[in-house]
């Protein structure tokens, strides 16, 4: 795949601030972000968010055959964006079938709802929608 100079740069200002073209010229990119949040994918609980409790797998459908994305450490803040119904999984004696489409980092996927410290609010649509 090729990718454009100008789409490079951008990336590269995204991740590291301000760079400096080839002609000299300086770029620079802004990140919006909201007040009082961590930024998903990053240690620690932030408003608005949620805790991974023990490690576990971002995974491209809702059961454990689907393809794992990333590795997710225990204590990351993740942005679940909806609970849909999958396989059921066990952990610390309680089983549960719903899975959290979540952001982590760049990547959307699914963790089992046994995962996530949802606060009680996985019970309610108008916080966490049904996907």
């Amino acid at each position: 795949m090729v990718v454009g100079f100008a789409a490079l740069t951008a990336l590269a200002s995204c991740s590291r601030g301000p760079s400096t073209a080839t002609n000299g010229t300086s770029t620079t990119a802004s990140t919006a972000t909201t007040a009082g949040t961590d930024a998903p994918g990053t240690t620690g609980p932030a408003a608005g968010s949620y805790s991974i409790l023990e490690a576990v797998n971002l995974r491209s459908a809702t059961n454990s055959k689907g393809k794992a994305l990333a590795k997710i450490p225990a204590g990351t803040a993740v942005v679940v964006q909806c609970v849909g119904k999958g396989e059921t999984v066990e952990r610390a004696k309680k089983s549960d079938a719903r899975w959290d489409k979540v952001t982590y980092n760049t990547l959307s996927g699914y963790v089992s709802n046994a995962y996530v410290d949802t606060k009680g609010d996985i019970d309610d649509p108008k916080k966490i929608p049904p996907c």
